[in-house]
């Protein structure tokens, strides 16, 4: 946990009215200030880099231009305390530790585009094998912070920037690999991508590499890769970015990326050397583009040019790092050269059943329920008000056009952090492959860790511990009324293991389990609670896709709607239930 010297906490929200305030004085200087002309003087450069430190004492927060699964909405305004501990949060999920620590925390100005305003950047360290890092861009328009972008680098790679705001990201691909992307922050203060390069290494013949080709090792007319010491080089370009996609395989992947990659072939020495004529001619009818080491230059600069880039941008000297934690208006626990922090680090409390320095109790969640479950406390009468849903459209969706869906019901995409109005919740303990078994909730309002909730029992069902892809994690969870309630599946074909995909009911201030719901009930993303009923979904290849509304007190299932794919993600917005399934958006009434 990020303590400061001065200013008070500010958590992020969905609006404006998560701003800290800020005295008439300095609203009229950042009014004025924003109808000036672009090029500041002095004065005003000034101006703009206290507003830099007050954002990183603290004092003021950043306005998200950009958005990335878990850690950014675009739009949504964020601290730098929150941005620290969302990036130790999810880096202590993304590895399975329970505890890691800041080693380092340094900011540099920069300049982009050359225009005399100053941007800035913001680099975070941890420890792990090697120093694992975020960096974090930030420009000041209309009176505010604006993060404008973030990268990250570690094991086997490496960043450089430079001070007029040009990057090269990059690192070993294996052995025989080197890739880098290159971008630049242009005056606008928009990132723009060049190009990637990437550099195979140790060929026996100079020739495009198998798996760049279309149907990669599928393919009996082309030989493989063989590799000697020395050996050949080829120099990849491409000038569109990769987005990774999941739901691509290597054919997919070539015609949106690879089929656009350019060559240049090289030999020990780097002098240029042409593939013999059968790759010629292979290459000539797939369309395969190959040119000599001044050739491709040329291309690159003038690609460069033509998105902005100079001389100057591109050659400009490194940028220079200096502490935070010098600058002394934050102080924050650094870890020492064993990775041990200094001081009282409370982000998140060791995995183990001791309540030493916790807020609140740690329970552990035994697999010991015939499922369904109804507890005494389950079966106490509750008032239930059941709800009817209608459905009011069904449009095929684009499939990975997820970011929009959230953006028109005005909701963030859950990670394996994320918040509501009260809590913060962290899905920890990955078992391998994403498989959170622990919980960890966190008070919103100070930071401090309330309920540990470890479902590790429920990893395997009895009977099923030596089989391939059956093991359960937590995907969602809720708190209302003192209830936790969450999902727990594993993403493969019920067959496998039938006790599958059900909602769990837990009494928060007691640990005690309430009720567990039917299987094959919950594999969606996450669900929403309606009143007296939980809404959720299951769906899977070649098994029935349905919408489940559960009764929240004793988990029963009330009613099911069927739709078209399974459905992935819940919201409420206009008072009507939205539904992102695979392949098509639903919006229905609810009664």
């Amino acid at each position: 946990m990020v303590s400061w010297s001065d200013g008070s906490r500010s958590a992020s929200g969905e609006d404006s009215s998560a701003m800290t305030d800020t005295d008439e004085n300095t609203d009229s200087l950042l009014s004025d200030f924003k109808d000036k002309v672009k090029k500041t003087d002095k004065a005003d450069e000034e101006q703009i880099k206290d507003a830099y430190m007050d954002f990183l004492a603290d004092k003021e927060l950043t306005v998200s231009d950009i958005s990335e699964d878990r850690y950014f909405r675009e739009g949504n305004r964020y601290s730098f305390s929150e941005i620290i501990d969302m990036y130790i949060r999810n880096e202590a999920a993304y590895i399975g530790e329970e505890n890691i620590s800041l080693t380092d925390a340094q900011y540099t100005y920069i300049d982009c585009g050359n225009d005399g305003i100053p941007e800035m950047a913001v680099q975070l360290t941890y420890m792990l094998n090697t120093d694992c890092n975020r960096v974090y861009f930030f420009n000041y328009n209309d009176g505010e912070v604006h993060l404008i972008g973030s990268d990250e680098w570690g094991y086997r790679s490496v960043m450089d920037l430079n001070r007029l705001g040009y990057v090269i990201n990059g690192g070993s691909g294996g052995a025989v690999l080197w890739v880098n992307d290159h971008y630049f922050f242009n005056e606008d203060g928009k990132r723009v991508f060049l190009y990637n390069f990437e550099q195979y290494m140790g060929l026996k013949t100079p020739k495009v590499p198998k798996y760049y080709m279309k149907n990669g090792d599928k393919r009996d007319d082309y030989p493989d890769d063989e590799f000697e010491p020395g050996g050949y080089m080829v120099y990849i370009y491409n000038f569109d970015e990769y987005i990774y996609d999941e739901n691509d395989d290597h054919e997919a992947t070539y015609d949106k990326y690879y089929s656009k990659n350019i060559y240049c072939f090289l030999d020990e020495k780097e002098r240029d050397v042409e593939p013999d004529s059968r790759f010629k001619e292979l290459y000539k009818k797939e369309g395969i583009k190959w040119y000599k080491q001044d050739e491709i230059k040329k291309r690159v600069e003038d690609h460069e040019a033509a998105l902005g880039v100079t001389d100057e941008i591109r050659n400009a000297e490194p940028a220079k790092w200096e502490s935070i934690a010098d600058l002394g208006i934050m102080e924050y626990p650094l870890a020492n050269d064993n990775n041990e922090a200094y001081g009282d680090v409370s982000d998140v409390e060791p995995a183990d059943n001791s309540d030493s320095g916790r807020s609140g109790p740690y329970y552990s969640i035994y697999n010991d329920h015939h499922k369904p479950y109804q507890s005494a406390e389950a079966n106490m009468g509750h008032s239930y008000t059941p709800i009817t849903l209608k459905e009011i459209s069904c449009k095929e969706n684009e499939i990975t056009d997820t970011d929009r869906w959230f953006e028109e019901t005005g909701t963030t995409q859950p990670g394996t952090i994320y918040s509501d109005d009260r809590w913060w919740y962290e899905l920890t303990g990955d078992k391998g492959y994403g498989t959170m078994t622990v919980l960890n909730i966190y008070e919103k309002e100070n930071y401090s860790l309330m309920y540990t909730v470890d479902l590790s029992d429920f990893l395997y069902e009895p009977g099923y511990e030596n089989k391939d892809y059956v093991d359960r994690g937590i995907h969602y969870c809720k708190i209302e009324d003192n209830y936790l309630y969450l999902n727990l599946y594993h993403r493969t074909y019920a067959q496998d293991c039938p006790e599958n995909a059900y909602l769990i009911c837990i009494d928060i201030t007691s640990g005690e389990v309430i009720w567990i719901s039917d299987p094959l009930v919950s594999n969606s993303c996450n669900f929403v609670i309606w009143g007296d009923n939980i809404i959720t979904g299951y769906g899977f290849t070649a098994e029935n896709d349905y919408i489940y509304v559960l009764n929240r007190y004793n988990g029963k299932t009330m009613d099911r709607v069927k739709v078209k794919k399974s459905p992935d993600y819940f919201a409420v917005a206009d008072n009507r239930l939205c539904v992102r399934t695979y392949s098509y958006d639903y919006v229905f009434s609810v009664k």
